[in-house]
């Protein structure tokens, strides 16, 4: 939130008169409700009341003292404004004054000048009054002496003109008189040439007659003469091609015969194709009724497929859904039996480790004991490290690599000595036979009873771990 600072530079009162409050002068102070929801007071909804107490006592309420204390603060806030305000306008009308001030003098400067223009445009006008009148006089005697001077020249030229007419009339009557002895003695030879034309036009048109008239009879006997050869010729043209027409019609009236015949024919076949075509067009028309029928009813069976078909395809899409199901369930389902299957064989690989170095462990521990070999005869002989006795004669050594053979081995060994000892033992001490079997049950080494529970609990665990079921990838 932007706070009002009075010291700033305020701006120029001519380029842009000031506001109040500035534009970063907070309209409103905030106020912190006391309780959720509740807003808080504005200038707007509250107005300054300048009798309310600005302490207000002790045993108020906290709501009151509040909406009092917002009061006062909007009241404090009026008095800032209106001082402020008298403050701007004090400072306005200082400045407005110098400005009216500066203004003065300046129109005041401005004046003088116009005044010493206006004195010296007077004077120059003056001036160019006074030149106005002497041009237009001495302009007024030019223009006197220039008349005075074309009127002698006038006259002058009046004169000369009246002699030039003078002449010219005394040498127009002299020409007049030539013109017109010309003018008569041309009259009498045009008609002299007249009167010699027309006797010349005369015998002309005589002899132009009698050539016409020999010529007209010389043509009046060609005439008849040609027209006699044209009237033979033409005779026998006119027989010969009055043959020929005789000739053509007995031709035309034998073909028009044939026509004729012909033309019956094609008319009875016509009648008889135009009712083979109605009878065809009626045929037509049942099979049209027939075809859009049938339309209409394989329209109707397509309708039929295509919505039996749409159900086919909603089946198809269903089963197809469930089929993708399944098989994200099969996947799955294969994904967890891989996953246990790894364990499984990750642990069975584990305890197999576990299982070796217990046997291991048991083997030397029960070649450390202080029983000796030959009273447990069933007991295997374990391996020997290097640098100990060789294994008696007739006893089958484990190998190394052989684990589940010597836990083959010393399984039976083991439960049969702890079976032994769980049992109570016969009057005879010796030769008893195991519970629920048939064989004698070995010799209980009296020194052997304390290491016998380890490898019994041991071997127990690594049997349970060789005769575990395989584990199918199926399952």
């Amino acid at each position: 939130m932007q706070v009002w600072d009075p010291t700033a530079a305020s701006p120029d009162p001519l380029q842009s008169p000031p506001r109040f409050p500035p534009a970063n002068f907070p309209s409103t102070f905030p106020i912190i409700p006391t309780r959720a929801g509740a807003a808080p007071c504005s200038a707007a909804t509250l107005t300054p009341n300048p009798l309310l107490p600005l302490f207000p006592p002790a045993t108020a309420p906290p709501q009151e003292k509040l909406s009092r204390e917002e009061q006062s603060s909007l009241w404090g806030l009026h008095k800032v404004r209106t001082l402020w305000r008298s403050a701007q306008r004090k400072a306005k009308d200082q400045e407005l004054r110098q400005d009216i001030e500066i203004l003065s003098q300046t129109f005041a400067r401005v004046m003088d000048c116009k005044d010493g223009t206006i004195e010296a445009l007077v004077t120059e006008l003056k001036e160019a009054e006074e030149q106005q009148n002497r041009a237009l006089s001495s302009h007024l005697d030019l223009t006197d002496q220039l008349l005075q001077l074309q009127r002698c020249r006038l006259g002058y030229l009046e004169q000369g003109f009246s002699a030039q007419v003078g002449a010219l009339k005394a040498e127009f009557e002299a020409e007049r008189r030539a013109m017109l002895e010309q003018q008569d003695w041309e009259s009498w030879v045009l008609q002299e040439m007249e009167l010699a034309t027309e006797q010349e036009h005369a015998r002309s048109k005589q002899e132009a007659l009698l050539n016409f008239q020999s010529a007209r009879d010389d043509i009046k006997n060609k005439c008849w003469q040609d027209q006699q050869y044209s009237r033979l010729t033409l005779g026998a043209r006119l027989e010969g091609l009055w043959e020929q027409i005789q000739t053509a019609r007995r031709n035309y009236a034998q073909a028009t015969e044939k026509k004729k015949v012909e033309f019956e024919e094609l008319k009875r076949k016509c009648e008889k194709t135009s009712c083979e075509i109605n009878a065809q067009a009626k045929r037509l028309e049942k099979l049209q009724d027939m075809v859009t029928t049938t339309r209409g009813q394989i329209a109707a069976h397509l309708r039929k497929s295509e919505e039996q078909t749409q159900r086919i395809r909603g089946h198809r899409e269903d089963a197809h859904q469930k089929l993708q199901k399944l098989r994200a369930q099969v996947t799955q389902a294969s994904a967890t039996a891989h996953t246990h299957l790894v364990t499984l064989s990750s642990q069975c690989s584990a305890t197999l480790k576990v299982l070796q170095q217990l046997v291991e462990k048991v083997s030397w521990a029960l070649l450390m004991s202080p029983c000796p070999v030959s009273c447990c005869p069933h007991l295997p002989i374990p391996v020997s490290p290097p640098g100990s006795a060789p294994p008696a004669p007739g006893r089958a050594v484990p190998q190394a690599g052989d684990r589940r053979g010597e836990g083959a081995a010393l399984l039976p060994l083991l439960t049969g000595r702890v079976g032994a000892a769980k049992s109570p033992q016969g009057p005879g001490g010796d030769g008893q036979r195991a519970p629920g079997t048939g064989e004698e049950a070995p010799p209980q080494c009296s020194g052997c009873d304390s290491a016998l529970g380890i490898p019994q609990l041991v071997l127990g665990a690594g049997w349970r771990a060789q005769n575990l079921p395989a584990a199918s990838p199926h399952r």
